[in-house]
């Protein structure tokens, strides 16, 4: 799979374009959150490209050559995986690394199984800079998850709704008896049913899943 041009904008969004090198915020980094080099920019040898500064156009071959790391990344998980939930994790990656998800078991488990929920969780985990949790990577993950849980538009068609309470609280779930996708909040689920016609109607579950 490729990022799509909703994910190559989503990721721009949350990265920025800097034509400049900066600290982001313990890295040196240029253009579309290009690495240069690991740590602070301090003059190494790296940063001699970029010293005067990048146009926007080198920005954008820039961060279209990185991506592809990232993609491959993704894809040699070897999921299927919706166009969203694959822009979603390609963008985790191209912040925290292409090897993050050899060292997030649990986040891989999450999206083998299709988990919305679980994945939700493991991407909160990385939220923290030096030990410290980072208001705009709480927002980053938070968006990332709403992405993943998206489904692609034309999979929404014939899903009904299901309310599941369990002791952790209620979970809001999109279903056509044989996927579901998991719908984080309320104001998310009046925006899709606005907006895709989902029923207004939301069938309660039981904890196993079972119709009430």
């Amino acid at each position: 799979m490729r990022l799509s041009d909703n994910g190559v904008r989503f990721i721009a969004g949350w990265e920025g374009t800097v034509l400049h090198l900066y600290n982001d915020p313990y890295n040196c980094t240029v253009g579309i959150g290009h690495l240069v080099h690991l740590g602070i920019c301090d003059g190494q040898a790296s940063e001699a490209p970029y010293v005067n500064g990048i146009t926007q156009q080198q920005a954008e071959d820039m961060f279209r050559q990185d991506v592809g790391r990232f993609e491959q990344a993704v894809n040699r998980l070897g999921v299927a995986l919706t166009q969203n939930q694959f822009d979603a994790l390609v963008s985790f990656a191209y912040n925290l690394g292409e090897g993050i998800f050899t060292i997030a078991p649990n986040l891989v488990a999450a999206v083998r199984r299709n988990d919305g929920a679980a994945v939700c969780q493991e991407f909160q985990r990385y939220v923290y800079a030096a030990g410290v949790p980072l208001p705009g990577l709480i927002r980053r993950r938070q968006a990332e998850c709403e992405l993943f849980n998206t489904p692609d538009e034309e999979e929404w068609y014939g899903m009904k709704l299901y309310a599941e309470h369990t002791a952790n609280g209620t979970y809001i779930w999109a279903s056509d008896g044989r996927r579901r996708h998991y719908v984080e909040n309320a104001q998310r689920l009046a925006a899709l049913q606005a907006a895709l016609f989902l029923p207004s109607q939301v069938t309660p579950l039981d904890a196993q899943g079972v119709t009430t």
